[in-house]
């Protein structure tokens, strides 16, 4: 199985509020729920659960 990497890139065409240098700091999937938290206002379970299905398979 091939395992896909996510890129900065993929973070901003998804959560268009983070800037470059916020979504080249982000490194694991609890750092981008907690970015998506900070830049939309989610709480923090709602923020998790959108990030583990958009990450899926896929790793940093």
């Amino acid at each position: 199985m091939v395992t896909t990497k996510i890129s900065a890139a993929d973070m901003r065409s998804k959560w268009s509020k983070f800037s470059e240098s916020e979504s080249e700091a982000i490194k694991t999937v609890d750092a981008l729920a907690t970015q998506v938290k900070k830049s939309y206002g989610l709480p923090k379970e709602k923020a998790h659960s959108e990030v583990t299905a958009w990450v899926g398979q896929r790793t940093f």
